[in-house]
């Protein structure tokens, strides 16, 4: 791993106490980009069709731009226990919040399509 990341093992455990906070760490970083193109990809002026439109085709282009690291995430990531599902829940809570904020926008309100509830 260090090898390929350029670094000496020292330095790469000056940041990280073992390999699994270094995928985590990447996870995160993965996760947070993924919601700020998909925030970036949508035009809160569209048509409200469109936004929705525009924020799936980003998040499909995301996803299919490292398509190993999404297949890690859903076939590595679970077999980490308690940490993954910190994760896990730290990302659906991301995504969340961005629906519930372009949903929130006037161009969806106008059309009358409200933000889900969390029960929803």
């Amino acid at each position: 791993m260090v090898r390929h990341a350029r670094t000496s093992r020292r330095t790469f455990y000056t940041y990280f106490p073992d390999k699994q906070a270094c995928y985590i760490a990447l996870l995160q970083e993965a996760n947070a980009a993924m919601v700020r193109q998909i925030r970036t990809a949508v035009d809160r002026r569209a048509p409200w069709d469109e936004q929705i439109r525009q924020a799936v085709e980003a998040w499909i282009a995301v996803a299919q731009s490292d398509l190993a690291l999404t297949l890690s995430w859903i076939r590595d990531l679970p077999a980490l226990g308690a940490d993954a599902r910190h994760l896990q829940r730290e990302w659906l809570e991301a995504f969340i919040v961005l629906i519930e904020d372009l949903a929130a926008g006037p161009e969806l309100h106008a059309a009358g399509v409200a933000p889900p509830s969390r029960s929803s």
